[in-house]
């Protein structure tokens, strides 16, 4: 494994590792590391470029699939926590305990 391969790997984890840990400020740095990994690659060999290719479009497909699951997981719990609150609202038990 070359060294190019090695470096490419090792921003790929970082960039993945702050999309999953959801750090905005190791986002923004690592991905303009990988930018800056891919466009060394592409100025130095041809060879490296649909390996960072690759990895640039499996990192973007994990990034929206977090994204998505985020969002799921959320409308999940807000509808979770609405009915909690309708629940207690409508209960007669609980309304009796003010009296």
């Amino acid at each position: 494994m070359s060294a190019q391969a090695v470096v490419l790997s090792a921003v790929s984890i970082l960039v993945a590792y702050s999309i999953l840990r959801a750090r905005q400020g190791l986002l923004m740095v690592s991905v303009m590391a990988y930018a800056a990994v891919v466009a060394w690659i592409i100025h130095h060999g041809m060879e490296m470029l649909m390996f960072a290719l690759g990895g640039a479009i499996g990192l973007g497909v994990l990034g929206l699939g977090v994204m998505v699951w985020r969002l799921v997981s959320t409308q999940n719990d807000s509808e979770r926590h609405s009915s909690t609150e309708e629940n207690t609202n409508n209960d007669p038990l609980t309304e009796n305990i003010g009296s």
